[in-house]
């Protein structure tokens, strides 16, 4: 397995490159501005074979969004020392007490959510983590894309309904909203004629036993995995000779007493976002890539220990094995579900990639998308399915695949045994 440390000088350069390169306007962890979603590529079967689409299960990252990190103590109300960045939020959510039986309603007024524009804990009128305009633009054009791929030709079926489509998120205002703009757009809901809305579901959980992203509460092997980790020589030794040094430069240049890999946490995220909005950030960019890169080595290595496959198993082992049950009930002709969305995080899909052995060495930008379409080969008996995985438009080779189009059984061997057994997470919450 690779070290820590040559992990992060791996992650330094890689980043270091792509800034240089693509950093004309935004880096690439902002994810796509101004422009339409990149296209799903069209599928070319081999040896020229006809196949069926027969279902497809998309990924996101929710789309751009503010600070999530609170200040270190209740008197750094910024990122740091003369932040003047101010928050306006234009994009709120409204909602009404409804019965989970119905499916239309007429509610006669609806109720926004607004944030008032002081008693925040940043400057403006914005929560933590809350979702742009920026965002919502993000996932209208990834709905847009999706619909001109999958239901405009008619692969999908081109009218809404809960049998064939599943819409999941956790319970976080910003991917549930980044779940309604992307499907309202793949979707858009129909005219009305008598006043009334009609109700689309979107399934949560709670967030304590959330699976939809790393939990150590739902797999509490991860505790202990962290644990050895963050004891280990190999992150010893790393955080000593490179993290701290970062931190002692940084509480130099802001004058504040940066200590420990929150701080990381906190920077970073100051960094992203201020940067992500063209706000001023007085940190070398030299330093702030170091930054950056000691954010991304530390959530790396988190994913790739004990083994790249135990953590695996442990992290996202459950999210993977819905998705494959959900491809299972296709072929086995037992579930109509033909499109699954499941809205998380940058946390989600990164350990995702990490775990099927196909992450580029990037961390994932805002508004990202995994896609698996499961295809049903014409002509075979017994029937024959393969599955094509995407990534932010380009096609990805799951090691142990032949190519881009991975057999169903191969895919299965692979993702089955990241199944989470009772000695990684507590089976009576693994639903």
């Amino acid at each position: 397995m690779m070290s820590y440390t040559n992990l992060f000088v791996t992650i330094a350069i890689l980043i270091s490159i792509f800034n240089c390169v693509y950093c004309s306007e935004y880096p690439s962890y902002c994810g796509a501005r101004n422009v339409q979603a990149t296209p799903i590529p069209k599928p070319t079967f081999p040896d020229n074979a006809v196949a069926e689409l027969i279902q497809v299960n998309t990924v996101i990252r929710h789309g751009d969004r503010t600070c999530i990190e609170s200040p270190k103590s209740a008197y750094q109300e910024s990122c740091w020392p003369g932040d003047t960045a101010q928050w306006d939020c234009e994009l709120s959510y409204t909602s009404v007490p409804d019965l989970d039986s119905e499916t239309t309603i007429n509610s006669g007024a609806l109720y926004r959510t607004k944030f008032s524009n002081v008693g925040n804990i940043f400057q403006g009128n914005c929560e933590l983590g809350q979702l742009t305009s920026i965002g919502e633009t993000q996932h209208q054009n990834n709905g847009k894309m999706l619909k001109s791929i999958y239901v405009d030709p008619g692969y999908l079926n081109s009218t809404y309904s809960e049998d064939r489509i599943y819409v999941r998120a956790d319970n976080y205002p910003r991917t549930i909203q980044s779940a309604q703009v992307l499907m309202n757009s793949m979707y858009p809901p129909p005219t009305s004629t008598d006043g009334n809305s009609i109700i689309r579901n979107i399934n949560t959980r709670d967030d304590y036993y959330d699976w939809i992203e790393p939990n150590y509460r739902f797999c509490p092997i991860i505790a202990d995995y962290n644990a050895e980790l963050f004891s280990s020589s190999s992150y010893v030794g790393h955080y000593e000779k490179i993290t701290e040094p970062i931190l002692k430069q940084a509480s130099s240049i802001l004058g504040r007493n940066y200590t420990g890999m929150r701080d990381i946490n906190r920077l970073n995220d100051c960094i992203v976002t201020h940067v992500c909005h063209q706000l001023d950030v007085p940190i070398p960019e030299d330093l702030q890539t170091n930054i950056i890169n000691e954010y991304n080595w530390n959530k790396v290595s988190q994913y790739q220990y004990p083994t790249v496959t135990e953590y695996g198993r442990a992290g996202v082992g459950n999210l993977l094995n819905n998705i494959l049950t959900n491809m299972q009930g296709r072929v086995s002709n037992t579930t109509d579900l033909e499109f699954v969305l499941l809205s998380g995080h940058d946390t989600t899909l990164t350990p995702m990639l990490i775990a099927l052995g196909v992450w580029d060495g990037f961390w994932t930008p805002y508004a990202s998308m995994i896609v698996f379409e499961l295809y049903k080969y014409q002509g075979y008996n017994p029937p024959q399915y393969t599955v094509r995985m995407i990534y932010n438009g380009k096609e990805m080779n799951i090691p142990d695949c032949n190519n881009i189009y991975c057999d169903f059984d191969t895919f299965s061997s692979i993702v089955a045994p990241l199944k989470p057994t009772p000695e990684f997470c507590d089976i009576s919450i693994n639903h």
